[in-house]
């Protein structure tokens, strides 16, 4: 039986027949092939603790790395993907997801994407101001227990800064 840990597996899991190579298996696929080379790693690899990753130069990484793993032209657009995917950002170049682990493609199955709304529609004035008190009540509501949609303490300390 083959090792979790060894790069056949993770070709094998990553071939086409096994799983739709959606946007979280590419990017896992990409960080591990990262992973092998000094050089590709100085542009982009995983932390140190492997529970997120980080993108060290984005010029290089939009101009070598994504062209050959994603259909995206932009930095801003992968971001973008990431969002969608439910990362979030630790720094501006540090990405976390709880279900995106090194050595743990397994969990690369919880991974999923948000729903995008169609166009809007234009609301009516009421509405807007509807909508503006309630979520300035809300904003009050989120600061009396403290805080928001922040990530846990103990997710601060995954990358290098």
């Amino acid at each position: 039986m083959m090792s979790k840990h060894s790069p056949q597996y993770h070709t094998q899991m990553l071939d086409a027949k096994y799983t739709k190579l959606q946007f979280p298996f590419k990017l896992y696929a990409m960080l591990e092939s990262a992973a092998d080379s000094w050089h590709d790693s100085a542009v982009v690899s995983w932390s140190s603790d492997g529970r997120s990753f980080v993108i060290r130069d984005a010029e290089a990484f939009m101009r070598h790395f994504v062209p050959r793993h994603f259909r995206l032209a932009k930095f801003r657009s992968f971001k973008r993907q990431l969002n969608l995917w439910g990362f979030r950002s630790l720094n501006e170049n540090c990405w976390y997801h709880k279900h995106f682990v090194r050595g743990n493609m397994d969990g690369l199955q919880f991974l999923q994407r948000v729903q995008t709304r169609g166009p809007s529609k234009r609301k009516q004035p009421d509405e807007k101001l509807e909508r503006r008190i309630s979520n300035e009540e809300s904003k009050k509501d989120v600061s009396l227990i403290g805080g928001g949609n922040h990530l846990p303490l103990e997710m601060l300390g995954f990358c290098p800064q």
